[in-house]
Parts: C-alpha cells; structure tokens; sequence
C-alpha cells in the first residue's frame, strides 16, 4: 500500500511544514496521522523503519532563550522537565497512592522537593518515583500527572493563562482531564516558582517585539510580527515562534542533508516523512545497515546551535527502529517502532 501526500508550498507560519490530501480526495496529511493508526504503515517487504526524534526539542531550545537556571539545570544533568515538574505538582497525591498500597515502593517523597537539580539523580529514591510518575500515564485520567505535568511544561512554557490552560487539556485529553481554574492557577504558579527565569524571557521577548516587531531563530532568520501586540494570543504566538521555528529548520536541514547523502552515496534508504522534529527513513532490513541508518541519521539531526548569548549547545536525539510506523509493545505491536538505547 502506498500513502501519497502534498506538501504545502507556503508551509505554515514559523517555517513548519503543512500536508494534505491531493485535490481532497487522494491521500492525507501524513504529518497528524492518529497514533493509534500508525501501525497500517508497514516497511516493504526485506525493509525496515527508522524514525529520529529530537528528544525535548522546544523545551531545550527554551531553557537556552533563557539565562542560566534551574530550567536548563534539568537537561544538564539529564533529568526529564516532565518528571521534575510532576514531582513538585503532585507529591502529595503520589505519597498517598504509595501510601494506600500496589507499590513497591517504601519512601518519603517529600524529601527529594529541596534536593539541588545537581544531586537529585544521586539520590536512592529517585529512579523509583521517576518510574512512578512515568507510570501514571497508564492511570485513571484524573491521575495521569505525568501527562498533566507535560501539558503544564509545553503550555506555561509560552505564556499561557490558567482558563486556556483548562481548555487546552480538556481538549488534548479529548475530554477526560477535567481542571478548575483554581487547580490550574496553582500549577502555572508552582512551574513558574521553580524556573523564574522563563517569565523573565517572556518579558525581554515582549521588549524586542516591541522596539523590533522582529524576533530571530537560532539559525538567524527572522521572523516579523505585524499585530497588535497587546492581544495575550499574539503574544503566546510570539513565545513559541522561536523555539517552534528552529526546531523546523534544524529537521528541514537534516531531511534535505540526508536526502543529499542517499543520492550521492546510493545507499538503498528512502526518506518518507518530516514531521516537524522528527523524520521516517526505511532501510534494508540487516543489522549492518540498521546500525549505519542509527549513525548517519544522528549526525544529520544532532546539530550544533547557539543561544543569543553565544553559548553553544547541541539538539539531543532519540530514534526507534521497527516494520511498522506504531509504537510497539510487546502483546499490541510487536513490530512497532522500538526506541534504540
């Protein structure tokens, strides 16, 4: 089975890509395909998947708009801004559900709120409420704080205010994570509590727009803003620009770079998805080329960046490999893509 798409000439705004279907009726728009459909896009017969993530993109690309603080302690010291921040949300409500039994788990996670970014990984309890919180993902919907956590990371990320953050994750939850506008005033005011030093971009962001109407990708090209800038939606636009923006460009130049490779070293790979921060290559099924695929293709996304203050950092990533465009799992899809440690 073949999926044709067509790429929009003019994109989107913030250099991102936009896909449809041909004419309205041939094909679709193969960069929001649903997840749970993914597993009906399967390699050629001999072939196999590879699929490159850049890992916590936007949120890495914010934590170096920003001064030096605890924000950019996390991916430092390799910790997951979701964890951290589904630890200061909801230690309370994790406590109790160590506390009311099903865990294997003996700890007061209290202990682990004061503990420096630097140390925290150190500490014996860590790994264990880690995969607790990650764990919550597979709870009742009210008690996915990891998901919830997530939500508040992308959102307060970009200046958002507590009635549109209730909507938006009613929405994304497709319903089944009711907030009140008290419970999410409380969680923008911890996450902000914990890293200052994003409202204070927020601020120097809305001074620039001011004096400019320009802001500039990490990769140094601008983009102009002609709106009104005191409208709130404006200006949550306007955060995410940035960082949306040079994590399309850094995925544009791998998948242009990478296409490039294929042609003039005929290797037997065909590119067929950019989705935004992440791309899907399909190669001969061997663990050789499985193991060059891995290689060639962290090179091309990993790319070098440096932040307005001339600090240089590298885009992290994360590739799965597998026969079919699903997630795998042992019992549902076994030959989904599976990450690659």
């Amino acid at each position: 089975m073949r999926n044709t798409t067509l790429y929009g000439i003019a994109g989107t705004k913030f250099f991102r890509l936009n896909s449809k279907a041909i004419l309205k009726k041939f094909g679709t728009n193969l960069q929001n395909i649903e997840r749970s459909a993914r597993t009906i896009y399967i390699a050629d017969n001999g072939y196999k998947l590879l699929q490159r993530d850049q890992a916590g993109a936007e949120a890495l690309i914010v934590a170096y708009l920003c001064r030096h603080g605890n924000f950019r302690d996390l991916f430092l010291n390799g910790i997951k801004p979701h964890i951290f921040v589904g630890l200061h949300l909801f230690h309370d409500r994790l406590q109790r559900k160590i506390n009311d039994g099903g865990h294997d788990i003996k700890c007061n996670i209290k202990e682990l709120l004061p503990i420096k970014i630097t140390e925290l990984k150190k500490h014996p309890w860590w790994k264990e409420v880690s995969n607790l919180i990650k764990e919550s993902d597979e709870w009742p919907a009210q008690e996915r704080y990891y998901y919830i956590a997530k939500q508040v990371c992308h959102s307060s990320n970009y200046g958002i205010k507590a009635g549109a953050f209730c909507l938006n994750t009613l929405i994304k939850s497709q319903g089944r994570i009711v907030l009140s506008k008290k419970e999410a005033e409380q969680f923008l005011e911890i996450y902000h509590g914990l890293f200052p030093e994003i409202r204070e971009w927020h601020r120097d962001t809305e001074r620039q727009l001011k004096e400019t109407r320009t802001l500039f990708t990490l990769q140094g090209y601008p983009i102009y803003f002609s709106g009104d800038l005191e409208n709130e939606r404006y200006l949550k636009e306007a955060f995410s620009s940035v960082p949306q923006s040079s994590v399309g460009i850094i995925t544009h130049i791998a998948y242009t770079g990478l296409q490039e490779f294929i042609e003039r070293t005929s290797v037997d790979w065909d590119l067929l998805n950019n989705n935004h921060d992440s791309f899907l290559l399909q190669f001969p099924d061997s663990p050789t080329e499985e193991q060059e695929a891995i290689k060639i293709s962290q090179g091309f996304l990993e790319q070098e960046l440096i932040s307005p203050r001339g600090e240089k950092f590298k885009m992290r990533s994360e590739v799965k490999t597998g026969w079919n465009w699903g997630s795998y799992h042992l019992e549902k899809n076994p030959r989904g893509l599976k990450e690659v440690y």
